[in-house]
């Protein structure tokens, strides 16, 4: 004989419903939720079997996800998917009802639509309230925006007859609170996986602090962007030339840079349109991407879906751009391992994976120039027939080149990292003093000792050095030999007075 149910109180109404309220205050994962879901359904109104068939946006179906009670049920149904055109014939408005969607033997030939289903036991009845055994209650799980995330379907229920409007206006309260509890669930663990990403970007920017070769720096660029943002193919382009020439790559096992897009700088421009942006992402179907490009690309998505949400063949192209906002590369992503075209929230942290990219390159670019400057300097000082000093703020000498030892006679092993010798290196710093606070001079001529003790006439000239915050660091100086000079000037003197050379 069959359970008849009685009615239900507000306590008992109100007690599934914040159950299901409560389901995802601790971490959970979603088949468990799933499952707590239907057994508090089914135990809720007094039905004996509950399945959830969770939408799936990757492929525009539903797949069933759990069933609770029905031990022959689960066997069939757990895993079998349906399109949304075999959903569509039960959900027509001549079956809504308080909510719900009450479909009764008669009023519908379930032979012409393709949904997962079973026999349950049970006879029918003359009853006109009875619950015949291919009679039917759906209810659509909905976000509170629309967007479907599931549909309950709800069978043999333990009082054997139709369900009331109050018990249905039940059923459709605990649906919307198990959608609520859905839709969170997904929401949390989409913000893990955001915060993760985030995490994954704070991790790639440091090891970018530390400038190194360029190869190097995106090939960190193109990792982190996979492990952090789902996709399976990453490759980082950069111009060179009339084209672009893939540097770095993630998930190309074969080609460590990945695929030759060959795109050219002309196709690119023309894809990146304001209506494909999103969060400084552009994001092109196939077909709009193909007809932009001159020579297409030779590799095409593998991990692709169906539906609205789903990724299909998309060109993902997240531009980088220096301070002149030319476009000097871009970054492909491509085979998200969701099969979802990327979120709002991904794509942002997409974007600063790419500014990432474009900081790093700026950095190397500089470094190498600085090397290159460095390098020239370096040459140029050593070659230089004046002898040159360099000295930082706490007059401490670091450059003393060949033409200084020349000079005043001391050798670069024994100035270098102490006060310079001329001197005392008082009269030196006096001289120095007002470059070390941004001035320069040139041609003061002084007398200096060298280190045999002989006096000679220099003419020193001095700028300050600057780091790249424009601080004064310390001071490079250049002394000039001018004795020969100032002795041929004073026989010329000596002359013009009518006096008799020195040395004659």
């Amino acid at each position: 004989m069959l359970q008849s149910i009685t009615t239900p109180t507000p306590l008992t109404r109100l007690r599934p419903l914040l159950e299901i309220a409560n389901l995802v205050r601790d971490e959970r994962e979603l088949e468990d939720v799933l499952s707590s879901i239907a057994e508090t359904i089914a135990n809720g109104i007094g039905w004996r079997t509950v399945v959830v068939n969770l939408y799936r946006p990757a492929w525009d179906d539903f797949q069933v996800a759990t069933v609770f009670g029905n031990e022959n049920a689960r066997r069939i149904l757990l895993g079998t998917t349906s399109e949304w055109s075999a959903w569509e014939p039960v959900l027509a408005d001549r079956f809504y009802r308080r909510g719900a969607y009450v479909v009764r033997n008669g009023e519908f030939d379930w032979r012409d639509i393709d949904l997962p289903s079973f026999t349950p036991a049970g006879t029918s009845t003359e009853d006109p309230d009875a619950w015949d055994p291919e009679d039917s209650l759906m209810v659509p799980l909905a976000h509170a925006g629309g967007r479907m995330l599931g549909i309950l379907s709800i069978d043999e229920p333990l009082a054997g007859r139709l369900p009331t409007d109050d018990e249905l206006e039940l059923v459709v309260a605990m649906a919307a609170q198990a959608a609520r509890a859905i839709d969170q669930l997904q929401r949390h663990k989409e913000m893990q996986r955001h915060r993760a990403a985030l995490e994954h970007l704070h991790e790639v920017s440091t090891r970018l602090s530390s400038v190194g070769a360029r190869e190097d720096v995106l090939d960190a660029v193109a990792q982190g962007i996979g492990r952090a943002l789902g996709f399976e193919r990453v490759s980082v382009q950069l111009r060179e030339g009339d084209g672009f020439l893939p540097v770095a790559a993630c998930g190309w096992d074969d080609d460590p840079c990945g695929p030759s897009i060959r795109l050219h700088p002309t196709d690119v421009e023309s894809m990146l349109e304001p209506r494909f942006e999103i969060e400084g992402c552009y994001q092109l179907p196939c077909d709009e991407a193909l007809a932009r490009s001159a020579t297409g690309a030779d590799y095409e998505s593998q991990r692709n879906g169906r539906g609205p949400l789903a990724w299909d063949r998309h060109w993902l192209i997240v531009p980088l751009r220096n301070e002149s906002a030319e476009t000097i590369g871009f970054i492909w992503a491509d085979d998200p391992s969701d099969r979802l075209l990327p979120s709002p929230e991904k794509l942002r942290v997409l974007r600063m994976f790419a500014n990432q990219a474009v900081t790093a390159l700026e950095l190397a670019r500089r470094w190498a120039a600085e090397q290159e400057a460095n390098e020239l300097m370096r040459a140029t000082v050593t070659s230089s027939p004046l002898a040159i000093i360099r000295i930082d703020r706490d007059g401490v000498v670091r450059g003393w080149n060949a033409a200084a030892e020349r000079l005043y006679g001391w050798q670069a092993n024994e100035v270098l990292g102490g006060p310079s010798p001329i001197d005392g290196g008082l009269a030196f710093m006096h001289i120095l003093a007002p470059v070390l606070e941004g001035e320069s001079f040139q041609g003061i001529e002084v007398v200096r000792k060298t280190r045999d003790g002989r006096q000679i006439d220099v003419s020193i000239s001095a700028a300050p050095l600057r780091d790249a915050h424009g601080n004064v660091v310390g001071a490079m100086a250049v002394h000039e030999d001018v004795s020969g000079r100032k002795w041929a000037a004073r026989e010329l003197l000596r002359v013009r007075e009518g006096q008799t050379p020195s040395g004659v």
